[in-house]
């Protein structure tokens, strides 16, 4: 746990500031060599602010569609539920079937699946993850890199 709290820190520390990140764009020069390096500088400088615009993404997918927040509420109690009761064992019809912690974990996640998939939601985040991605994906190409991230993405 400690170490998810630091690494929450050290990535919330590399948020840089809109104008920054929005910064001008170019046509790249279509070699492999400046590809490459437009993209390792960008994805390592603007991590941060890319995990920001993914998320605007699936805020967006969320509010826009009522059901999948309640669908995603109710796999949140299931996963909340579980760590809760996380050091007792549960059993149905007198003992005759037993769950310990990982099959609680597994019993979660088939439960979020079927909610998911039943609904048609689970394209929809799917859906909703690929553009994003290819948002971010469009910005590390075609963003020319700050001398920052050049300079950091050597070291």
């Amino acid at each position: 746990m400690e170490n998810a709290k630091r690494d929450l820190k050290d990535l919330v520390s590399h948020i840089r500031p809109m104008a920054e990140f929005i910064g001008p764009m170019d046509s790249p020069i279509w070699t492999k060599k400046d590809l490459v390096r437009r993209f390792d500088a960008n994805i390592n400088f603007f991590k941060a602010n890319y995990l920001i615009v993914v998320m605007l993404f699936f805020t967006y997918n969320i509010i826009a569609t009522p059901i999948l927040l309640l669908i995603l509420l109710m796999s949140a109690s299931l996963y909340i539920g579980t760590y809760l009761t996380r050091n007792s064992h549960f059993s149905i019809f007198n003992g005759a079937v037993s769950f310990n912690n990982t099959s609680k974990m597994v019993a979660s996640t088939i439960m979020t699946t079927i909610m998911l998939a039943s609904t048609g939601h689970m394209f929809s985040l799917q859906l909703t993850a690929f553009v994003g991605g290819i948002f971010c994906f469009a910005h590390a190409i075609f963003r020319p890199p700050v001398a920052r991230a050049l300079q950091q993405n050597v070291t």
